[in-house]
């Protein structure tokens, strides 16, 4: 019995847990990808690596502890200890370089990072968009069951022909084939949403409102922030200072490095005297390192052609994602200002019309579909303007992602 009672309860539990469960919030969806996506995963440890290797650039080399081997009795076992030294512009330059490195490194994990979020935030508008088309097709599919009890009720009457009836089930049958066909996509942009976040699927409900971003107002301040605050931009940015760099360090090669040291002959002798050490090294292949400079200023070059390109590639984008969203602004007030009034006229004359039997049932079919479809368009052409907008304020402009 006790055992029973207790399964009673942590059923009940259970249930309870189900039941207050919330459906996802966009932010739920934010965090569980910034959390599980294993491209920022690998992303972050690169920063990690990059990170690190600024602390040891400017580390000096191990010291060497050396000795002398006798091969005779003639000779004496000698022990040496030396440090390298390198010259002092080489530590100043490789520090410049691993701090570019961490900088682009950075600048590369907060671009994986919008860019995967504008992609959530689509899936989330879109799925948004998914249940408002189907909440309005519900309302039209209510008028329409209605009109046919209606016309049921008038045929039943003997004033009004079967051929009524048929037509408004026919209508409802294709709306409830669009309800149908509407919840089928929403169920793949669920399964997206699990793919990329790991979210169970269960609460992925239908959002109940439409997160907005601000979009400047004017092209050439979106082009103007895109270019200097693109996280793509600005890490293609450090890899050209980093090469520049690179170049700095290849010449600094002609220099020579330093090197001390002590050294202590006859070491197990008890008259052992130590004997201070230094020396230099002798860049003389000069062939080699004209090659290296060579090297490193090609790769500048590089790295300065991949910026102007990308430079010129985000400014195409940004420009034709504002274009599409002033369009989209456009057809909105169109149908805020012009269309939907107009068609809710058209839809309450011809009802009107409808009852006096001076105008058909195809008419108010018409009227009643044609309303619907500019609804439906409303909600898909708000659901566009947000998903560029993201686009734009995400991709573009390199704004954080939450």
């Amino acid at each position: 019995m006790f055992i029973k009672a207790v399964a009673a309860v942590i059923g009940i539990a259970s249930i309870g847990s189900v039941v207050s469960a919330q459906p996802y919030t966009l932010n739920d969806y934010i965090n569980a990808l910034l959390s599980t996506n294993p491209q920022l995963n690998e992303k972050r440890a690169l920063v990690d690596k990059a990170r690190e290797e600024v602390v040891t650039a400017t580390r000096l080399m191990d010291p060497v502890l050396s000795t002398d081997i006798p091969l005779s009795e003639k000779m004496t076992p000698a022990v040496s200890l030396e440090q390298g030294i390198p010259w002092v512009s080489k530590l100043v330059i490789k520090k410049r370089i691993t701090a570019s490195t961490l900088a682009a490194a950075q600048m590369r994990l907060r671009d994986e990072e919008n860019d995967l979020l504008s992609m959530i935030r689509a899936d989330y508008y879109r799925l948004y968009e998914k249940g408002k088309v189907v909440d309005l097709l519900r309302e039209s599919l209510e008028l329409i069951n209605q009109a046919t009890e209606n016309a049921q009720v008038a045929y039943a009457n003997g004033t009004m022909p079967q051929a009524t009836i048929l037509k408004f089930q026919l209508e409802a049958a294709q709306l409830e084939d669009r309800i149908l066909q509407t919840g089928t996509q929403a169920d793949a942009i669920r399964d997206a949403l699990v793919a990329k976040t790991g979210l169970s699927r269960d609460n992925m409900d239908f959002p109940d409102h439409l997160p907005t971003l601000s979009v400047p107002d004017s092209l050439s301040r979106i082009i103007d922030l895109s270019v200097d605050q693109n996280p793509l931009i600005t890490a293609l940015a450090a890899d050209s200072v980093r090469e520049h760099e690179r170049v700095k360090l290849r010449r600094a090669a002609y220099f020579p490095d330093a090197m001390i040291g002590v050294k202590v002959n006859d070491a197990f002798s008890s008259s052992r005297m130590p004997m201070a050490m230094a020396g230099i090294s002798l860049p003389i292949w000069a062939g080699k390192n004209h090659a290296a400079v060579r090297s490193s200023q090609a790769e500048l070059e590089v790295a300065r052609r991949r910026l102007e390109r990308e430079t010129d590639e985000l400014t195409s984008e940004a420009t034709t994602l504002f274009r599409n969203y002033r369009e989209v602004q456009r057809r909105i007030a169109l149908i805020d200002n012009v269309l939907l009034p107009t068609a809710e006229q058209v839809l309450s004359s011809v009802e009107a019309g409808y009852r006096t039997s001076t105008m058909s049932v195809l008419e108010y079919l018409d009227a009643q579909r044609a309303l619907i479809d500019i609804k439906i368009e409303r909600v898909t052409l708000e659901t566009n303007k947000e998903v560029i907008a993201a686009e734009i304020v995400l991709c573009c402009l390199g704004a954080t992602g939450q």
